[in-house]
């Protein structure tokens, strides 16, 4: 990023963004299938062409944000591994070498699980909201906050994010716990 300083416009307008394209979907796709609505809506899709794109373009995504998101992370393991930053040909060839071990873990694993959509949800309201509101809003408070830079506008928006959030990781986890009891009680255990 050239300027810095234009990162939280920027942090606001993906938030804006991305919840107005999940909400455009989801309005749309209850909208056609209203109580028959599957919780994948990739499920839903009854042509093979419509779903074999929609599946292709949910890989692209995935993969996209997957290389992003593991990249600090693997930088920060080829350094500590290597004791060297990521210049030059080792730096990058040991944060390559962390890149490709842990999608390959993280391909083991998500193959080991049979149905990863019941963890997914309970992951996603868990863990999503924290580390996507919750977190930077407590860095902020304890960075920010003390210092004379704070305005009180900024902590009134910071404290409605941080109650909405903890309503949403609150009823989000209840509603994928209550899934996962329903999962676990159609299983059959006879055969233990």
């Amino acid at each position: 990023m050239r300027d810095p300083t234009q990162f939280p416009r920027a942090v606001v307008a993906s938030a804006v963004l991305m919840t107005l394209i999940y909400s455009t979907v989801t309005a749309i796709g209850y909208y056609y299938m209203g109580q028959q609505s599957e919780p994948n809506m990739i499920d839903a899709l009854t042509s093979g062409s419509e779903k074999a794109v929609a599946n292709a373009l949910l890989i692209v995504h995935v993969l996209v944000g997957y290389i992003i998101n593991g990249n600090v992370m693997n930088h920060e393991v080829a350094a500590r591994l290597a004791g060297c930053t990521s210049d030059g040909v080792v730096g990058r060839s040991l944060w390559g070498l962390s890149t490709v071990l842990t999608v390959s873990v993280s391909l083991v694993l998500a193959n080991l699980v049979p149905n990863l959509g019941t963890i997914l949800g309970l992951v996603g309201a868990t863990f999503g909201y924290t580390l996507t509101f919750v977190f930077p809003i407590l860095f902020w408070f304890k960075l920010v906050l003390p210092s004379a830079k704070s305005k009180s506008r900024e902590r009134v928006v910071h404290l409605a994010v941080l109650v909405m959030a903890g309503l949403a990781i609150g009823f989000g986890s209840y509603a994928e716990v209550a899934k996962l009891v329903d999962v676990f009680k159609a299983v059959s255990y006879t055969h233990l």
